[in-house]
């Protein structure tokens, strides 16, 4: 049962009809150049996520005369991500020593269309040409998505504590979410949110600024660690609460970067591969609303950036 139940927890928050490899696997039969092109999207949409839900749901009062009023907040947040026709697939030529009629041999590996990580799981067929000559060699297998879907959701467990001299924070964890065969995956992250109504009293609604910062890593299921992960945001909200609704809205600057770490290993010819690559997302703008049913929060806000991406979170809080 609680295998199952972590193989779930894995397809919600990588989509949906899981690879019969884990993503560390994959990549081993890959270079270092067509694996950027084929995690490419993953960065972005993971990024896009873990940037998302830092608004909403956990709203103390604003700045306060008083040094300390408790305040604490126990939630999920939901993120989603929905991504483009176009990041499902990838249409590029890479130079590479691949294993071509038992003989490792320098080529030029043609692919149109291949998958990405969220596109097709049947493993993509490239054609293969001598890098020096151009002839025509036949084709060469790679390999297929890990999932199909264009939908990238992810859930994490949300915390709130506060509120000293208008100053809260938050938090993220995921500690070693063993899923098997399918590998690990660890998360921790936390946010600064300081309230400038002090300063600014004569503004109608209440303004605060936050800074938040996350990092993550992906294992095999050999336990190596493939990929680490960092993000970065700063944000201004902007909030106006009306009896049990909390209207806000704001303005999020972000990055996101992984670093990337395998041993590519084909046909006896081996490379170890490392590179870092940049999520796509670096601005957005977002609006939304928390519903407040006593000490129940309910909160959803949609965002506008590179990707579209929307958050919920249901939380108790007081």
């Amino acid at each position: 049962m609680k295998k199952l139940l972590l193989l779930i927890i894995f397809a919600l928050f990588l989509g949906q009809n899981i690879y019969s490899q884990d993503l560390g696997t994959l990549l081993t039969n890959v270079g270092p150049e067509y694996a950027k092109s084929y995690l490419s999207p993953f960065t972005t949409g993971l990024g896009t996520n873990l940037n998302s839900g830092w608004f909403g749901g956990f709203d103390p009062s604003g700045y306060s005369k008083l040094p300390f009023v408790p305040h604490f907040y126990v939630g999920v947040k939901f993120n989603g991500v929905i991504m483009q026709d176009a990041d499902k697939y990838f249409s590029q030529d890479f130079r590479a020593t691949l294993p071509v009629g038992g003989v490792n041999r320098d080529v030029i590996l043609k692919m149109t269309n291949a998958s990405t990580i969220f596109g097709s799981t049947n493993a993509s067929v490239g054609q293969v040409y001598d890098a020096s000559t151009g002839t025509n060699l036949g084709t060469y297998t790679t390999i297929g998505g890990v999932t199909d879907s264009k939908f990238v959701p992810l859930f994490v467990p949300h915390f709130g504590f506060g509120t000293l001299l208008g100053t809260d924070i938050m938090l993220r964890f995921s500690p070693g979410l063993d899923m098997g065969d399918y590998g690990s995956f660890t998360m921790i992250g936390g946010a600064i949110r300081h309230s400038l109504g002090g300063y600014v009293k004569s503004m109608p609604f209440d303004i605060s600024a936050q800074f938040g910062y996350q990092t993550l890593g992906f294992k095999d299921k050999y336990h190596n660690k493939f990929i680490t992960g960092n993000s970065m945001f700063v944000n201004l909200q902007l909030s106006k609460s009306i009896s049990i609704v909390t209207i806000y809205g704001g303005a999020q600057y972000e990055n996101y970067s992984v670093d990337v770490n395998y041993n590519f290993s084909v046909g006896g010819y081996s490379q170890s591969v490392s590179f870092t690559q940049k999520g796509e997302n670096s601005f957005r703008g977002l609006a939304g609303a928390t519903i407040s049913a006593g000490p129940v929060h309910f909160n959803a806000d949609l965002n506008m950036g590179s990707k579209f991406s929307f958050s919920g979170g249901v939380g108790i809080g007081l």
